[in-house]
């Protein structure tokens, strides 16, 4: 459960299922964008540790991971379902190539595919064709985009969840 504050609209305290509660203290503000600085942590054993934001490094912050849509529309353009792609940040070198059915990643860590079946304009779900990984899947919601680039959530089936972005380059 998260607490906000009423005037500011910044985030205060969050509760978290466990019962241990994050108390923001401090942000760490730069280019628009706020980050909780200084953290005090309260586990379920009562002891209270105060955490504090050391180093934050933006080489230019990317605001578009912040934009919403204009009201009554939400269909990224037809431009994402087929192409080929990278990764904007993490999985240097990695090329995603992208057909109505199949998606294909290549990088170190080798060559995936996944059949692709989208759900509506924004959300679509990868499923392994990995045999012996057939039952894993990535759901995927595109969040914002602009020009050849777009940002999305996602959530495996063994629960890990992050966030991406990808630039069209063909």
């Amino acid at each position: 459960m998260n607490f906000y504050d009423k005037v500011t609209g910044e985030l205060l305290m969050i509760i978290y299922p466990s019962g241990d509660k994050a108390i923001i203290t401090d942000y760490y503000k730069k280019e628009g964008m706020m980050v909780p600085s200084v953290i005090l942590l309260r586990g379920g054993q009562g002891e209270i540790t105060e955490d504090f934001l050391q180093n934050l490094i933006f080489s230019k912050a990317d605001d578009n991971w912040f934009l919403i849509p204009e009201g009554g529309h939400f269909n990224p353009p037809d431009i994402f379902k087929t192409g080929v792609f990278k990764y904007i940040i993490g999985y240097d070198g990695a090329e995603i190539m992208r057909t109505l059915d199949i998606q294909t990643e290549t990088g170190s860590g080798g060559k995936q595919e996944y059949k692709i079946r989208w759900d509506n304009g924004y959300q679509y779900t990868l499923k392994s064709l990995k045999p012996g990984d057939e039952n894993f899947y990535i759901k995927t919601q595109i969040t914002s985009w602009t020009g050849n680039k777009f940002y999305c959530q996602f959530l495996t089936s063994n629960g890990v969840g992050g966030t991406c972005a990808f630039e069209k380059t063909k």
